[in-house]
């Protein structure tokens, strides 16, 4: 029995079909979106047939395998349609906004991925269903794999391949090397047609058969081609086979389809076609997870259609407080692009003029740098551009690919270039000048691998996130919007498309980066220091910025045998719950199919009685939320439940954790996540590729997974966690008298809150009184509503209503806050952490489910916000203290998970270090911070007396802990 399927999407493929088969559609703005709608019409259709597994593939660049094998493949195509060029940025945005996982592999073609994952899928006994109009995908079909023609949205079996190609499926690429493919630009062996070359094939068998034996060939005319060709013959056969080994890091059941997308994924979804003004699709999706009739309002919207020559002419718009909003001064826009990147003829850097461009960069002091596919390109205002060819950086053990636990040697970049000058290193090392780029940590590391060590380098995209976080379009200037836009999510991507299509295009288009990079940088400091915003980026942002280059660099130790047994444990307790399941309904049925369970449920088994809720589909919803408002109605359901727990634990991180590690200079091998601090709108730093902050810490088998991350030899891992930081922080910020004194006597903070909402003796407060307190406490952190809270605690609505009214009644000061909050939020669009940095929440002006979320984003933002700013100041001084003491070599930060900071330090310093970080994390200064941003929220809020203190500091409670594990740490 097929354990489930996997659907794989013809990405690349997908634009071109949809731009040829639709008519012209445009924009208000004049943007063309004609291939845009039926890419996500497509996109849509096959989400209608609830896959389990499925993935969108697209090519990685324009070259690859086959244009060193044959130079001229694929040369024949014309230029790319005019109006089709600005739809590319927008694809895989449909695709990551319907929450679709995107593949792509460098040096291979979108086919070779699908081929490899189809083939790894059905060898696994997945059902593999293709959804592609490519001729070539053919050969593909049989045994689990089955073609899908997705605008026709019909199967392509091998009937069909017979017709076209006179041959089975198996054959194609043997027919189509005799044949050539025009479409790709191979010609075949001349004179050989279509049905020539299909006798042949058959004749023999195959192209390999055939060319052994061709003077067994009858017609004398095709022997003399043939023999004359075999070389030619072989070289298109490469180019058409697909190749099935395609170097791919995962495994088809780390691709599952959104089957149940949160309300977040469900709102991005719907902005993102409201942005395109896709109406209709909107509608759709508002019917699909009922949104509300047509009244959410999305996050971004179409740029309006003032004239270009209006750009600059940006109105000041006042907050009401006073104070300009950031796209409302009068400062001078630097009028970008001034330049295209075709405007752009770089200066070769050499040895005999690097004097000359070293000079131009001091006397500037600022300069645009962009390093990309081992070239480094250097901007200017004024517009001047340098390009440094470099070698590839040298091969150690924590930057090369050679190292990967689980692959093989890959060819390096081997392109003309020179190691990176020593002049060029002093002038990275140089503080006085200003060195503006668009990725800071990755970039920095990137420069460590080539021996430049740099301090700081300023990060335009963390200085418009500093700016605009969370701010929709028309909060933005035009010139913001084609910073958003056209720069953070095209420019960077388009560079590396082309770096193998034509040199001089990504020459040029490098420089272009890097001349907008300094521009930019420019024009957003400017715009920070006239709206008094510089401090969260000067204070927060940037110094944090090589901290977080050196915990990605450094990475984390894990045990790759203990995860292997892990991973076998873990499949054998899958095992034995789904016989325990099967036993207990009686049948065998794909568990991970939600239309079979359903089924079996509710349709067989009868459980939750006749009435049980269905999908727009006509099928019987098995969301989380309605099997765990189940629980009592049968023991199977929390089995379900279990189940599906340990598959996502164990397709998530046992089983995907160990293939992204690489080996260190002793051999150990490391995971290196990348930490963002522009993915959360709040500042909250973001683990990344792989996600490290979901790792469950509540339940066995979370526990059982953080043993598997482990110190190195000779050290121990060190943790330091703020205790209950956020409802310490809304304590702070909302003087709530119940809760700070709770707070200053040490009390356990939910049965305090539970004896206040509920009048009891806090020693006659129960487990399960604390428990309901504890979920208020936190709840309303979230903004929680009556509904929320008695799902959660499996309570009628009306008993949470009333906790949730006595919550506030007890604890004066907190509603109060909440509703400034929500008021100042309402009349501003943003509001304001601690230290004065903004979240912008534009759709709190809208109606229905969006003004909703929006209103609990208001109440969480200032709170998790401000929580996020004070780790990141322990996070700088913490840095600060290892460095001027010597200490970095044998304690180093690796980890900021949420409100924890994990090190790794030496076992015979653990003891003498961790008291100090321990009080180092506690006191969280806020000097250099303007103080008018203190007491915002509300009246109550006159003056910060936190556990006494004078009012430039805040003490919070840090609990830590050492082992030679996580979990024994934490």
């Amino acid at each position: 029995m097929s354990k489930k399927d996997l659907y794989l999407l013809d990405g690349s493929g997908y634009i071109f079909r949809a731009y040829y088969a639709l008519p012209p559609l445009t924009r208000s703005d004049g943007l063309p979106t004609g291939a845009i709608f039926g890419f996500c019409q497509m996109l849509l259709n096959v989400l209608d047939k609830k896959p389990a597994n499925i993935a969108v593939v697209f090519d990685s660049a324009r070259e690859n395998f086959r244009h060193e094998i044959y130079p001229q493949y694929k040369d024949n195509r014309g230029e790319t349609p005019e109006d089709l060029i600005p739809q590319f940025p927008f694809f895989r945005r449909a695709a990551a906004a319907l929450s679709l996982p995107l593949l792509e592999e460098k040096g291979f073609e979108a086919d070779d991925v699908i081929a490899t994952l189809a083939t790894r899928a059905a060898a696994q006994d997945y059902n593999v269903k293709i959804y592609s109009s490519d001729k070539d995908m053919m050969q593909l079909i049989g045994g689990k794999i089955s073609l899908i023609d997705p605008f026709k949205n019909r199967d392509v079996g091998a009937d069909k391949v017979m017709e076209k190609f006179g041959v089975a499926p198996e054959k194609v690429a043997d027919v189509q090397a005799l044949m050539g493919d025009a479409s790709d630009g191979f010609p075949g062996l001349p004179g050989i047609g279509p049905k020539t070359a299909a006798n042949l094939i058959n004749q023999f068998g195959n192209l390999e058969n055939l060319l052994a034996n061709v003077d067994k060939i009858e017609n004398k005319r095709q022997q003399e081609i043939v023999r004359g060709h075999i070389k030619e013959a072989k070289i298109f056969h490469q180019l058409a086979l697909l190749r099935r080994d395609a170097p791919l890091q995962l495994n088809p059941d780390q691709l599952p389809a959104p089957l149940d997308a949160d309300p977040a994924q469900q709102l991005a979804a719907l902005q993102f076609f409201e942005e395109l003004e896709f109406h209709k699709l909107a509608q759709k999706w508002r019917n699909k997870f009922n949104l509300g009739g047509g009244d959410v309002a999305p996050a971004t919207t179409a740029k309006t259609t003032a004239s270009k020559n209006k750009k600059t002419e940006a109105v000041a718009a006042s907050d009401g407080g006073g104070n300009n909003l950031p796209h409302g001064n009068n400062l001078t826009q630097p009028h970008l692009p001034a330049k295209q990147p075709s405007d752009f003829t770089p200066t070769m850097v050499d040895e005999k003029n690097l004097p000359a461009v070293l000079a131009a960069i001091e006397k500037f002091g600022r300069v645009g740098f962009v390093l990309l596919d081992n070239y480094l390109a250097m901007g200017l205002e004024n517009g001047e551009a340098f390009l440094l060819p470099l070698a590839p950086p040298p091969n150690n053990a924590t930057t090369t690919d050679n190292n990967d636990l689980f692959v093989g040697n890959k060819q390096a970049n081997d392109h003309a270039g020179q190691p990176m000058p020593q002049e060029i290193k002093a002038m990275f090392g140089n503080d006085a000048i200003n060195k503006f780029n668009h990725e800071a940590v990755s970039t920095s590391i990137a420069l460590h691998r080539h021996g430049a060590g740099v301090d700081y380098v300023t990060d335009v995209s963390v200085l418009h996130f500093c700016l605009f976080a969370g701010a929709k379009n028309d909060d933005m200037s035009d010139i913001d919007q084609d910073y958003l836009e056209k720069f953070i999510k095209d420019l960077a991507k388009e560079a590396a498309k082309e770096k193998n299509a034509d040199g001089i295009a990504l020459q040029q288009q490098l420089c272009f980066m890097a001349y907008q990079l300094v521009r930019l940088g420019i024009f957003y400091e400017q715009k920070l220091a006239a709206n008094k915003m510089t401090r969260v980026y000067q204070q927060i942002e940037r110094p944090l910025l090589p901290r977080l280059a050196a915990m990605e660099e450094v990475g984390i130790a894990i045990d790759v045998e203990k995860f292997t047994a892990l991973g076998k444990q873990t499949d054998e307790k899958i095992a034995n719950l789904e016989k325990k399941i099967f036993d207990n309904l009686g049948q065998e049925f794909n568990l991970s199919s939600p239309k079979q369970l359903g089924e079996v449920l509710f349709n067989v088994k009868k459980i939750g009685g006749d009435k049980m809720a269905k999908t727009k589909t006509g099928q019987f919803s098995t969301s989380s939320e309605v099997l765990e408002a189940l629980q009592d109605e049968h023991p199977v359901i929390a089995d379900i439940l279990y189940h599906r727990h340990l598959e996502k634990l164990n397709n998530t991180y046992i089983r995907s954790l160990p293939l992204l590690a690489r080996r260190d200079k002793n051999g150990q091998a490391r995971l290196h996540t990348h930490f963002s601090s522009t993915n959360a709108q709040t500042g909250r730093l973001s683990s990344l590729n792989p996600n490290l902050q979901n790792i469950p810490i509540r339940t066995a088998d979370g526990v059982a997974l953080r043993e598997c991350f482990i110190a190195s030899r000779g050290k121990l891992l060190l943790s330091l966690d703020y205790s209950q930081i956020e409802l310490r922080v809304l304590a702070l910020l909302s003087s709530a008298p119940a809760l700070k004194k709770a707070f200053l006597r040490g009390d356990d903070i939910h049965a305090s809150t539970a004896a206040e909402i509920f009048d009891l003796p806090i020693e006659k407060v129960t487990p399960e009184v604390r428990r309901r307190a504890k979920a208020v406490n936190f709840g309303i952190i979230y903004g929680i509503s009556a509904f929320g809270l008695s799902r959660q605690l499996q309570i009628p609505q009306a008993e949470a209503k009333d906790i949730i009214k006595r919550y506030f009644e007890k604890l004066p000061g907190i509603k109060e806050f909440m509703d400034h909050v929500i008021a100042t939020t309402e009349k501003n669009h943003f509001v304001e952490t601690l230290f004065g940095r903004r979240i912008y929440l534009p759709a709190i002006t809208s109606k229905g489910p969006a003004k909703a979320y929006a209103i609990r984003q208001a109440m969480n933002a200032p709170l998790q916000g401000t929580a996020a700013d004070i780790i990141k100041r322990a996070m700088i001084k913490i840095d600060r203290y290892l460095a001027d003491n010597k200490l970095q070599p044998h304690c180093q930060m690796i980890l900021q998970i949420h409100d924890e900071l994990l090190f790794e330090v030496d076992e015979d310093k653990a003891t003498q270090i961790e008291p100090v970080l321990r009080e180092m994390m506690s006191e969280v200064s806020l000097l250099g911070f303007d103080k008018r941003h203190w007491p915002s929220y509300g009246p109550t809020n006159d003056k910060i007396d936190w556990r006494g203190q004078e009012q430039d500091f805040l003490l919070f409670p840090v609990a830590g802990g050492v082992g030679k594990n996580w979990r024994l740490a934490h």
